[in-house]
């Protein structure tokens, strides 16, 4: 959650500052005050228009350790070790937030539990010499060839792809139906 937040304050301050240079008017800075009395009259004859951000960060963790993208083949190859024949969980954090204001709507993770088949050092090496296991958080893709790794997956699939879209979309509808009871 840390980390989706913190992506999420860099990606808002972001927005914010490109929302500030547009008041800019045939490439020249309007006065500052006239600058805000139009933006505050353009805001008060307009209807609200919000953007929203979703921000979502994934991490694999087995017995309290996490397990980022592997450095190396090697480092990958020693990923798949310890997952071998093992659980391990897939931790997803997502956060909502509504420009402008950078408004945190909601934030919540997921967690999925994710057994392993036993591999042998052979299959090991097969699925590191694809390439596939170097740029995957804990050295697998469970939505590629790294599927044929996994024995049993205990709750949302899609969250270990990468989105829990059912948890996101249950509290995306509860929001908007918040926001069209208040307008």
């Amino acid at each position: 959650m840390a980390t989706a937040r913190e992506k999420a304050k860099d990606v808002c301050a972001k927005l914010e500052e490109r929302d500030a240079a547009l008041v800019v008017s045939g490439g020249q800075a309007r006065d500052e005050k006239r600058a805000r009395s139009s933006t505050a009259a353009a805001d008060a004859a307009a209807p609200r228009t919000r953007t929203l951000v979703v921000f979502a960060d994934t991490v694999v963790a087995q017995c309290g350790r996490i397990l980022e993208k592997p450095a190396s083949p090697d480092d990958a190859a020693a990923m798949l070790r310890s997952l071998s024949g093992a659980q391990h969980e897939v931790h997803t954090s997502v956060l909502l937030y509504e420009m402008p204001g950078a408004t945190e709507t909601f934030a919540f993770t997921t967690t999925t539990k994710v057994r392993f088949a036993r591999l042998s050092d052979e299959e090991i090496r097969a699925y590191v010499a694809t390439g596939e296991p170097l740029d995957k958080a804990g050295g697998y893709g469970i939505q590629g060839k790294g599927r044929v790794l996994v024995e049993s997956v205990e709750g949302d699939f899609f969250n270990v792809v990468g989105f829990p879209a059912r948890d996101f979309a249950t509290r995306f509808a509860k929001r908007l139906e918040e926001v069209l009871r208040d307008a």
